[in-house]
């Protein structure tokens, strides 16, 4: 059993953060997972790369609060799509839809040019070993900070 407390008001950079501690059992034994004592803040187009990538990997329809966030791209597991052309499509699609989701949310919100997605672009594809695809994303802030992040491999088949 895993049991998750919040803990309030934790100064960060003379910034008030929530932080969380994570407690999990373990047969045999107890298991304690620790996050917020000596935590780091992210932040700029590092925090920025983390909210693409999760909503690239959040399959559309998936999150009860909001069915449009995500995209079609979870779909590729398993799909033994083999066409290179199509593969790219969908992943640039899917691209495109995350930039497009972003955009949205950041709106209205408050905050630094360098968590602002200004673009992001497939940068290279690359079919490895088997039915295995290694993709790698260019995004690029409103303050014109780049980054090039590397997705986790997805099996086709």
């Amino acid at each position: 059993m895993a049991t998750l407390d919040r803990v309030r008001d934790v100064s960060l950079d003379d910034e008030k953060v929530d932080t969380y501690t994570l407690w999990a059992e373990e047969p045999g034994g107890d298991v304690h997972f620790k996050f917020g004592e000596n935590s780091l803040k992210v932040a700029g187009i590092a925090k920025l790369s983390n909210i693409f990538l999760k909503r690239l990997f959040t399959k559309r329809g998936s999150n009860p609060v909001d069915l449009n966030e995500g995209t079609e791209f979870t779909d590729l597991i398993g799909s033994n799509i083999s066409d290179e052309e199509e593969l790219i499509i969908i992943i640039q699609d899917s691209i495109n839809e995350t930039q497009q989701q972003i955009t949205d949310s950041q709106a209205n919100l408050e905050l630094p040019a360098d968590e602002r997605l200004a673009s992001a672009n497939l940068y290279k594809f690359e079919k490895i070993t088997g039915d295995r695809i290694e993709i790698y994303i260019e995004l690029i802030t409103l303050a014109g900070t780049t980054a090039l992040i590397k997705a986790p491999k997805v099996e086709l088949s």
